[in-house]
């Protein structure tokens, strides 16, 4: 989401919290901050604008593309079904990769999903265009841009062996205008991490 608000150029203020250390990975100030926020579906991570209150990363996706940038949606029903399509695939792999993350010796499950799972096909579907469903990014990029960039950090540098076409995806992505500047700007916080 902040790559996505940074390319159309929203000014905002983040919120960060902090689990415990493994085993317990306690997240007990995640539960006191979300539930006294008064959002209908309390979880991480949540938007706030104005009245609206959201969780869950695709509605926030979608609601910031509808809001500062309707190009992000996609350009007739046939693209809008395609990244929408997307958006659910890409939810299900994210969410096996990072939950094993969490978990000890279970690296190798996460490389085992990069290698096997759905990303060969999201690679194949995107085939020749500048982004996953054309010439244009669009909103659920962003979303792919934080998987790719964590499955180079996962794989230790060598995504882009396995799937070469993702290394000029990322830097398509790292050059979009707003985007750029973010990433280039020393208090980014994604080079804190």
């Amino acid at each position: 989401m902040r790559y996505q608000l940074a390319y159309c150029g929203v000014d905002c203020d983040y919120e960060e919290y902090e689990q415990g250390d493994g085993p317990g990975f306690d997240r007990s100030c995640w539960y006191n901050v979300k539930y006294d926020l008064g959002f209908d579906f309390p979880n991480l991570p949540y938007f706030v604008h104005g009245d609206i209150k959201l969780t869950e990363s695709m509605a926030i996706g979608r609601y910031i593309a509808e809001t500062w940038d309707e190009t992000l949606m996609g350009v007739g029903p046939v693209q809008r079904a395609n990244i929408n399509m997307l958006a659910d695939i890409l939810c299900g792999i994210n969410l096996t990769q990072r939950r094993n993350s969490y978990l000890p010796d279970k690296k190798d499950v996460v490389i085992k999903s990069i290698k096997g799972g759905g990303i060969p096909k999201i690679v194949n579907f995107m085939g020749k265009n500048k982004f996953l469903t054309g010439s244009e990014p669009a909103w659920i990029d962003f979303f792919f841009f934080e998987m790719v960039e964590y499955m180079q950090f996962i794989m230790e540098g060598k995504l882009y062996e396995l799937y070469p076409t993702l290394e000029g995806y990322h830097k398509r992505m790292t050059d979009l205008p707003g985007l750029k500047e973010y990433l280039e700007d020393p208090d980014c916080p994604e080079k804190t991490r």
